[in-house]
């Protein structure tokens, strides 16, 4: 696998090829983002070439890679992950053994994307090939100002805690059963120095975790509960922050059984609590002002025997009565009894989770942004401003009283689906809000985000770390503005 190294000047290296990025300028005359006079004498070569700048386009040319990012005007930040993965793979079929990306024009956030995506496009899962080597040789050199070190070097930290969560994400779910997530929260609280505590089957029973529990009935692994906390240094903080991630190893459906086609893919129903994982060992690290919680609620969800069946009541810890219409919702049932005990146990000021949670949010947003619903207007403008400055795309959902109206059942207080095809990505969050009382919460469906089938840069295949970029962002702002 190749490496990444940030330089403040260039290295006169032979076998250095540097690629400098292009905004498509007027009466031909193309944008070069780069202060160096050995590029910026380009401009008589690129109009013999034919280069304008469009957006896409790639020509090589005396040892430079120019990449044309298109009209300046309408040019947005994220555009740049796409390019720096395009030619990055043009710089590898170059064959060739170092490239320098001169990022010293780009503004900070297209800076902070730049650096994270090649971090993520350059880390490969290779645990299960026998050869285990990557197919990525390119070392990179990323050729920053000394203003932008400080940058580079955070995007680095926060690529290394979403590559932590896609490979833990990758595992397939005969490894990565609940035990092993609970193995691998202990092992994670360990080396950083954070506080580890485990919620069985029994402490779940005497808590009144039914919710939770009822999803693993089906299953021969019984359901955990990790709980990974931070604390601050400075002991005059004053802010709690509970992140629940939603951990389904895998998801068969229980006994409303999922198709056959695409049921591989279930193993990334976890994906909600492997984000939880990179956003604590981001949290370790930053040390934001604020005592930071994470919760890993894990379960599997198999037919069987004992297996939960449509029509069953359960009391979750709370005291809420669900009636269980389909059992392939549980993700929010193991949320329910997670958020609630989080409340009332840590009473946190903020609580945030993550889930693979609706098939509605894929069929409303795609794979480009995550749902965002929350309880509170100025925790969702939060949410969207830190957006703008993350790897993380977020879109806000309406949560009105009337899709709150359609949770509620005629034999239970609620129930965990509106039998009806409206509104899928709502109602279920409109569920998740009855075990809220009062912390200010932010709910992300993340099923169209969390992992790729197809090549969307920086991720070509297989887990994506969604969310992590975007709540360790979120986290640090809250610590910081709210105990001011």
């Amino acid at each position: 696998m190749g490496r990444i190294i940030i330089l403040n000047k260039d290295m006169d290296k032979k076998s250095t090829v540097k690629i400098v990025f292009c905004f498509s300028g007027s009466k031909g005359k193309i944008d070069i983002l780069s202060n160096s006079k050995k590029v910026l004498r380009k401009q008589d070569l690129l109009k013999r070439r034919k280069f304008k700048g469009d957006e896409g386009e790639i020509l090589y040319a005396d040892g430079i890679i120019f990449v044309g990012l298109g009209n300046k005007k309408s040019y947005l930040p994220r555009f740049i992950r796409k390019h720096v993965v395009s030619s990055f793979n043009f710089a590898e079929n170059l064959r060739i053994e170092h490239a320098s990306y001169d990022l010293r024009m780009l503004d900070d956030v297209s800076l902070y994307n730049a650096v994270i995506s090649l971090h993520v496009h350059l880390h490969e899962t290779t645990n299960f090939k026998s050869s285990g080597n990557s197919s990525k040789k390119l070392d990179v050199h990323l050729l920053c100002s000394n203003g932008q070190n400080s940058i580079a070097m955070h995007a680095g930290r926060i690529a290394s805690s979403i590559n932590y969560a896609r490979d833990i994400d990758n595992n397939p779910a005969n490894i990565a059963t609940p035990q092993f997530m609970a193995a691998e929260a202990k092992s994670l609280a360990k080396k950083h120095g954070l506080k580890y505590s485990l919620i069985d089957k029994k402490m779940m029973r005497k808590l009144g975790m039914n919710a939770l529990l009822s999803v693993s009935y089906g299953s021969a692994r019984d359901p955990v509960l990790p709980i990974i906390e931070y604390l601050p240094r400075n002991k005059r903080a004053n802010i709690t922050i509970a992140v629940v991630g939603k951990g389904i190893t895998f998801d068969s459906g229980g006994i409303s059984l999922k198709p056959s086609k695409g049921m591989d893919e279930m193993k990334f129903d976890k994906s909600g609590a492997c984000a939880v994982l990179g956003i604590m060992k981001s949290v370790a690290q930053l040390k934001p002002n604020a005592r930071v919680i994470g919760l890993l609620p894990c379960a599997e969800n198999m037919p069987g025997g004992r297996a939960t069946k449509p029509g069953d009541v359960v009391k979750a810890c709370n005291g809420k009565t669900i009636e269980i219409l389909n059992t392939d919702a549980e993700g929010r049932l193991i949320l329910a009894d997670a958020i609630a005990y989080a409340e009332k146990h840590y009473k946190p000021n903020y609580i945030i989770d993550l889930a693979t949670l609706t098939g509605a949010c894929v069929v409303a947003l795609g794979s480009y942004a995550m749902g965002m619903l929350s309880n509170d207007d100025e925790l969702a403008r939060e949410v969207i401003d830190a957006s703008s400055r993350s790897l993380d795309e977020a879109w806000r959902l309406p949560l009105w009283p009337e899709y709150k109206e359609m949770m509620k059942s005629k034999i239970a207080d609620i129930k965990n689906i509106s039998g009806t095809h409206e509104a899928g990505t709502i109602t279920a969050a409109a569920f998740l809000s009855n075990f809220v009382s009062k912390a200010k919460w932010v709910h992300f469906d993340i099923a169209g985000t969390a992992w790729r089938t197809k090549n969307i840069p920086p991720v070509e295949f297989g887990a994506t770390g969604s969310g992590v970029s975007l709540v360790v962002e979120l986290i640090m702002h809250l610590s910081a503005h709210r105990n001011a």
